[in-house]
C-alpha cells in the first residue's frame, strides 16, 4: 500500500486497493464478510485499534473514493464514507 496525495479528500494519505483491504479485514474480523473494517498499514499487526489509544489516526482513500480514518499503528477502520 501506498501513502499518497488523494483527490477526494485534498490530502496525502493511505491509497488502499480492494484487494489489500479484504486481506486485512479478514485476518483481523474473521467471518465478519466486510472489506472496509481494516487497511494493512505497515507494521500491520492484525489486531483492533481498542488495544492502540495511544496512536493517531490515518486519512485512507481507495481508487474509488471510499474514504476514512484508521488506527495508523493496526489499521483498523474508525471511520469511513
Amino acid at each position: 500500500m501506498r501513502w499518497k496525495f488523494r483527490p477526494r479528500g485534498g490530502q496525502e494519505g493511505w491509497a488502499p486497493t480492494q484487494a489489500e483491504m479484504k486481506r486485512a479485514s479478514a485476518k483481523m474480523f474473521p467471518g465478519e464478510g466486510y472489506i472496509d473494517l481494516a487497511i494493512p498499514v505497515p507494521g500491520f499487526t492484525g489486531k483492533a485499534c481498542e488495544e492502540h489509544p495511544e496512536f493517531a489516526a490515518d486519512y485512507w482513500e481507495t481508487q474509488d473514493g471510499s474514504h476514512g480514518w484508521a488506527c495508523s499503528e493496526c489499521g483498523e477502520v474508525i471511520q469511513w464514507g
